[in-house]
């Protein structure tokens, strides 16, 4: 069962709203004896509570598009958390003659969006990836610039490119010149049914290395991209702002930018927010404080007053900034944490990008 489909939701409405009439029903003309009339009225009361709030889940998961399937729901609410600290991770570009960077991407349900589920070589993750190239893209006309999204926790590949107006809102910024040429490409948070690392963790899938190495590895390969980390900028939204600023922090050799949207100083998810000790050592102001790093970075941190703690945060990790690194925060007054809000503040973060782009 496709927990996405409409007629699905919609047809969980129906069966929520069928079983409430018969709960106020039984609430008022319920057969037997006293205590069996009670047992009716509970079972038909706590059925009801059921109902109400799992269609209310399937209908957040609709506009959200967590979960395609009820299995990847359980998967992630029952998935070991690990304790121990998370295995280092080095970017390892491969030659794109590796047969393992070849992919064949073919068309989506989404306009102008192409999909690929493969293998990662350093990962060893199967997962899908979504890539949208402008209209006119031509690999002749390269190198094109790299916009890599993730989306939040959790959140699957196809969640984020239509959600956050790239269609509308990237064209348009390259057709005004406010960007180089650039394609966009999003992949899953909830990899293999788990909770979001952002970090490779024992016994757990390797979403960094799958991050950091194989999908550039994948994209370079078949796309006419640059090789300049300083063409290549990571964006998300919420779980995946903070994974893409920490990814930003450890990684400046594979990202030269990153935008964060509404997200959070301090990880909450997943193998990182197990341990205490993990979870202060992986605070972004901590990571952005951390003298051995050897390359200066480039952050947006946006957040809103109607979003509590995000523009709080991003101030927090804005003093933390090193000689060389440049951090702006872009405050608003107005609104919440979803994509309605991050679709409008989407064209202020092509702007920045542009602007702090090295090639125009």
């Amino acid at each position: 069962m496709n927990i996405l489909s409409l007629p699905v939701v919609i047809g969980a409405v129906i069966i929520t709203v069928g079983w409430t009439a018969l709960t106020i029903f039984l609430l008022y003309r319920a057969r037997g004896g006293a205590v069996l009339r009670s047992v009716q009225r509970v079972l038909a009361v706590l059925v009801s509570c059921i109902l109400a709030v799992t269609t209310g889940g399937m209908f957040v998961n609709l506009h959200f598009e967590f979960f395609e399937k009820p299995s990847e729901a359980a998967e992630y609410f029952a998935a070991f958390v690990p304790k121990g600290a998370p295995t280092p991770v080095k970017a390892e570009p491969v030659k794109e003659s590796d047969p393992a960077t070849k992919v064949d991407f073919t068309d989506s349900d989404e306009e102008g969006i192409k999909q690929a589920k493969f293998k990662g070589e350093k990962s060893g993750i199967t997962e899908e990836v979504r890539v949208w190239t402008p209209k006119g893209y031509d690999p002749s006309k390269g190198p094109y610039n790299v916009i890599y999204l993730l989306p939040g926790n959790p959140g699957r590949a196809s969640a984020i490119q239509t959600a956050i107006g790239v269609q509308k809102w990237v064209q348009e910024a390259i057709d005004a010149g406010t960007i180089p040429p650039s394609i966009v490409v999003s992949t899953s948070m909830n990899i293999g049914g788990q909770p979001t690392d952002c970090a490779d963790f024992k016994g757990r899938p390797k979403v960094e290395s799958w991050i950091v190495n194989d999908v550039p590895n994948v994209i370079r390969a078949n796309y006419a991209v640059s090789k300049n980390k300083d063409d290549w900028t990571i964006m998300g939204v919420s779980a995946g702002a903070y994974c893409s600023a920490r990814l930003a922090i450890k990684h400046p050799d594979v990202f030269g930018a990153e935008v964060w949207f509404h997200g959070y100083n301090t990880p909450i998810d997943g193998g990182l927010a197990g341990n205490p000790a993990v979870r202060d050592a992986n605070k972004l102001t901590e990571l952005l404080a951390d003298k051995s790093r050897k390359l200066p970075v480039r952050l947006l941190l946006i957040g809103s007053k109607d979003d509590p703690g995000t523009i709080e945060d991003a101030r927090d990790i804005e003093k933390k900034a090193q000689p060389g690194d440049t951090v702006t925060v872009l405050p608003y007054q107005k609104g919440g944490h979803g994509w309605k809000n991050w679709y409008k503040q989407m064209p202020a973060a092509l702007k920045w990008i542009g602007e702090h782009s090295v090639r125009r």
